[in-house]
């Protein structure tokens, strides 16, 4: 499972991490996430919880080279959840590519 929190460009990740671990007494323990993302639409900051690491990356260098495929797949699957979280509360339409 992924949690998602947004904040406005330029906003402090750290302070977006704090928020949505602050929705955990409400999740269930069987239903707590394994990842946490945080982002400001331009950059994105990927928890995984269970390993205990994080990765920041800017969805302008997403594309780069230089990444291990395992890092680089994480990366997507992450930006491919926002672009589902985004088009389901409407926030965007067609392909979050685009943004």
């Amino acid at each position: 499972m992924l949690l998602v929190e947004h904040k406005s460009r330029g906003k402090n990740l750290d302070k977006a991490y704090t928020q949505a671990l602050d929705y955990f007494p409400g999740i269930k323990e069987r239903d707590l996430p394994k990842y946490v993302l945080v982002s400001d639409f331009a950059r994105f900051r990927l928890y995984d919880l269970e390993e205990g690491t994080q990765q920041e990356f800017k969805l302008a260098d997403l594309h780069k080279r230089g990444n291990s495929r395992s890092s680089a797949a994480r990366k997507l699957a992450a930006v491919r959840a926002l672009g589902k979280h985004l088009r389901h509360e409407g926030e965007i339409t067609g392909d979050p590519a685009a943004l």
